[in-house]
């Protein structure tokens, strides 16, 4: 047997044990003697990033790619195990590209860690750089733009879709996103921190205060930029999810964050649980054998999405049952998408949301899942706890399987669109109305806590309008709270919000 076969077989060992520690010792010496080959180096490396030496990846690759033959190779695969927007990524890249000029790869991987670090300028140049090279026209700018879109970084999409719109003049959903990027862009620019409202309550309510939104559905959430605009110290999430292997780590927000391994309906009882390929289709509900029927927006068959890949028995409980063991206080706030549980969840928390001032929740306008109820029993349940429909938050539309479209109209072009697909499903936004008379007997708007909270809510969902009304009733009207000495403050802060506001609103929409 050869040196390098018996090193390769040490080394499939070691990995094989985890010992990445005895596989770094054994390469590093053994690499430069076998020539430094490209897939021995990048074991090493790997090595290095398993045993969390991450600081000598961008050495390591330097060193070892002076002797490989593949040197740029070394140098890409260094970059890609550090953090992208790390000076050292962005160097081996630019050695990479030195090495190999023109090589698309390495033109691509360096416009990803430029504009990870904030240089769109330069990460646009080397982008034509990129098409030059490959002859690929818009496909970096595309993957660039749905990249940063995902990531929400708003102001960075603006340009990268200002790009693709230019090179795909005519096409209608890169130029939906793009005026959706603006809009976003130029909400974070005008307020980079809370908003005004959520600013205000910030400062008026008594310390350790937080409003607490139960999010019912609660798996894989980036919780601070979801709740963006609300102070991370006001806040404190409820979520609620039997399947939580994917819930958000809490640790960095500042956001209070419990979480509840319950499986909600309106009683307790043992149910069945369905578990289908697309994990976001699970339910308590069978699905449908007619949603095969029905496309989605990413071209595949609902029928495919919903099919069953294990049923469960689990127990179920609800949201007052909750409440009653201790486990759950006032709930401010709601967010239930639980795949056609949602009227249940409803139904068997109506004494906890007595409290409640928002309500979003998801509805299904087609037959989905067997025996679940539509969006018409939702309304009626909610409109019967006193809440009122004012917004459509997001929505999906279904295409037909049969015939088998793969372009169609994007959700974001507004409600004009043709030709259009079938409505599928929607979140929609339910609030109380704290300014109508017939309301103010309610326990809920007695004090000035409870009018603060829901202006914050409001405001949290763009309802600006809303929250700006029930501020200034008000203030017009102190005598409606059993607190109200303490409206001065929101008195004189009214103006200003409503200025900053108004002059937002002129630049977005003159």
């Amino acid at each position: 047997m050869s040196i390098e076969a018996d090193i390769r077989r040490q080394v499939h060992g070691l990995a094989k044990r985890g010992d990445h520690a005895s596989m770094i010792r054994l390469l590093s010496g053994a690499l430069l003697k076998l020539g430094c080959p490209a897939d021995l180096s990048i074991a090493l490396l790997d090595a290095l990033r398993a045993a969390g030496d991450v600081a000598a990846i961008g050495r390591t690759a330097r060193r070892l790619a002076r002797h490989s033959p593949e040197p740029d190779r070394i140098a890409r695969e260094a970059a890609r195990r550090l953090p992208l927007d790390s000076p050292e990524a962005q160097g081996l890249l630019r050695l990479a590209s030195l090495v190999a000029p023109g090589d698309p790869t390495a033109i691509a991987g360096l416009v990803l860690c430029l504009d990870a670090r904030g240089d769109q300028g330069t990460a646009l140049r080397y982008s034509r750089r990129h098409e030059a090279a490959s002859g690929e026209r818009g496909t970096l700018l595309r993957r660039m733009a749905y990249e940063t879109w995902q990531g929400q970084r708003w102001r960075a999409a603006v340009p990268w879709f200002e790009r693709l719109a230019d090179t795909v003049p005519r096409n209608l959903i890169i130029r939906s996103y793009l005026q959706n990027a603006v809009e976003k862009s130029s909400r974070d620019m005008v307020f980079p921190g809370a908003y005004p409202i959520a600013g205000l309550a910030d400062r008026l309510l008594p310390a350790g205060d937080r409003t607490s939104v139960l999010f019912v559905g609660a798996r894989g959430e980036n919780l601070d930029i979801r709740f963006r605009g609300i102070p991370a110290n006001r806040l404190e999430v409820i979520g609620v999810d039997p399947e939580l292997a994917k819930a958000s780590d809490p640790a960095s927000t500042g956001i209070a964050v419990r979480y509840l391994r319950d499986a909600l309906s309106d009683r307790e009882e043992e149910r069945t649980f369905y578990e289908t390929s697309s994990g976001g289709g699970s339910s308590l509900f069978r699905p449908s054998p007619s949603a095969a029927r029905y496309m989605s927006p990413v071209g595949r068959s609902w029928g495919e999405m919903l099919e069953v890949a294990a049923e469960h028995r689990m127990r179920t409980t609800s949201v007052d049952a909750i409440r009653a063991r201790g486990d759950l206080g006032r709930v401010d706030a709601l967010y239930v998408n639980i795949q056609g549980g949602e009227l249940a969840v409803l139904e068997g928390g109506r004494e906890a949301f007595a409290d409640t001032v928002a309500v979003q929740v998801e509805t299904s306008f087609i037959s989905h899942y067997e025996g679940a109820p539509d969006w018409r029993a939702v309304d009626r349940e909610l409109l019967a706890q006193g809440f009122v429909l004012v917004d459509v938050r997001n929505l999906m539309t279904a295409g037909r399987t049969k015939v088998g479209f793969r372009a169609h109209p994007d959700n974001r072009l507004g409600y004009d669109r043709w030709p259009s697909w079938q409505l599928a499903e929607a979140h929609l936004l339910y609030l109380r109305d704290p300014v109508e008379p017939a309301n103010r007997g309610v326990r809920l708007f007695r004090r000035t806590r409870d009018w603060l909270v829901f202006a914050l809510w409001a405001e949290y969902y763009g309802q600006v309008e809303i929250a700006l009304e029930a501020l200034m009733t008000l203030v017009d009207e102190p005598g409606i709270v059993d607190d109200p000495e303490q409206v001065a403050g929101i008195a004189g802060a009214i103006g200003p919000i409503t200025e900053r506001y108004r002059s937002y609103l002129r630049v977005l929409y003159p």
